[in-house]
């Protein structure tokens, strides 16, 4: 199917620390939405270093029917598509405006006042719903988002983007643009779906270097899960297991090896990111059904457990049904 790559729908909102929001259309199926981020840094010029996506975007939360379906933040998103491909991670231009065309600041080049320092920068920072990065077209085709099915049910899909205001930040300025074709919702046994790859973003605190993680907040298919840990309370080992059934056992660097061996992107590998795949061979049937076990527990020994803020972030990708 032809796929439009084109503006997407306005972003209202877009003030420093409050939540800018987005409604798309319910007349597309998604590949990916794009957000086109545009802001200014102001600091002392000794040490001055550009923006970050950090400053640019908070939290992004897309809700399927009013329900959070795909939850990160922009710097969590860019971490886990850069390890799956150099090409997925979020774009920084500086020194050009928002249209990614036109000059910014004083003509191409940093505005320096005083003692101080001022640089725009944008940043392309996309959500890749249908996954670009798999090996096979059916599989990379596979997860793009439907809205609407042949019955004339539709689905509204909304976005709540947070907006930092992070010190020197100034003038934000966000738009879009979308990847989208005109095909209908699935059906299954008769009833419309959208079976898509939610991303699941909960939180675990710890006290000690031993985590055995229970309560999952869902039941799917899980694809994938990253985890996220304070500075230097990394990862070491982990063992995944349904009921009595070990899934997966190892160290986190042999974890990462095996990755790599399926063209992970090496680059991409992150000492306080732990990605644990189920599918890492880009077999997206290589999934694990959570509702096939009464206790599904994910142990991790942690290096150490030594950070102020003891509690990870954990990053679940689950395929279900978004409108069941």
């Amino acid at each position: 199917m032809l796929k439009s790559r084109i503006a997407g729908p306005p972003v209202n909102n877009v003030v420093l620390g409050q939540n800018a929001t987005l409604t798309l259309e319910s007349i597309w199926r998604y590949h990916a939405l794009v957000l086109i981020v545009t802001i200014a840094k102001t600091a002392a010029t000794a040490g001055f270093a550009s923006a970050t996506p950090s400053d640019a975007v908070g939290l992004i939360d897309i809700k399927v029917n009013t329900k959070s379906r795909r939850q990160h933040t922009a710097a969590e998103l860019d971490a886990v598509q850069t390890a799956w491909a150099a090409n997925l991670g979020i774009t920084q231009i500086d020194h050009v405006m928002n249209d990614l065309v036109t000059p910014a600041d004083t003509n191409g080049a940093d505005t320096v006042v005083g003692a101080n320092t001022t640089r725009t920068s944008t940043f392309v920072i996309t959500c890749s719903f249908a996954e670009p990065s798999r090996d096979s077209y059916t599989a990379r085709e596979a997860f793009a988002w439907p809205t609407f099915w042949q019955s004339g049910k539709k689905a509204k899909v909304e976005a709540v983007i947070g907006i930092p205001a992070n010190d020197g930040i100034t003038a934000p300025v966000m738009r879009t643009e979308i990847v989208v074709d005109n095909v209908y919702g699935p059906t299954a046994n008769g009833k419309d779906v959208m079976p898509i790859v939610c991303w699941i973003r909960d939180t675990q605190d710890y006290a000690a270097t031993l985590i055995r993680m229970r309560n999952w907040p869902f039941e799917g298919r899980l694809a994938q899960v990253s985890v996220f840990s304070p500075a230097m309370d990394d990862v070491a080992t982990f063992e995944l297991k349904g009921d009595t059934t070990i899934w997966a056992h190892g160290s986190k660097t042999s974890n990462d090896i095996i990755n790599q061996n399926y063209q992970w992107n090496a680059a991409g590998v992150g000492r306080d990111r732990f990605d644990l795949a189920l599918d890492f061979d880009d077999d997206p049937t290589n999934w694990l059904n959570t509702g096939a076990y009464t206790t599904l527990e994910l142990a991790l020994t942690l290096t150490q457990a030594a950070a102020a803020n003891k509690s990870l972030v954990v990053m679940s990708q689950v395929y279900l049904d978004a409108i069941a």
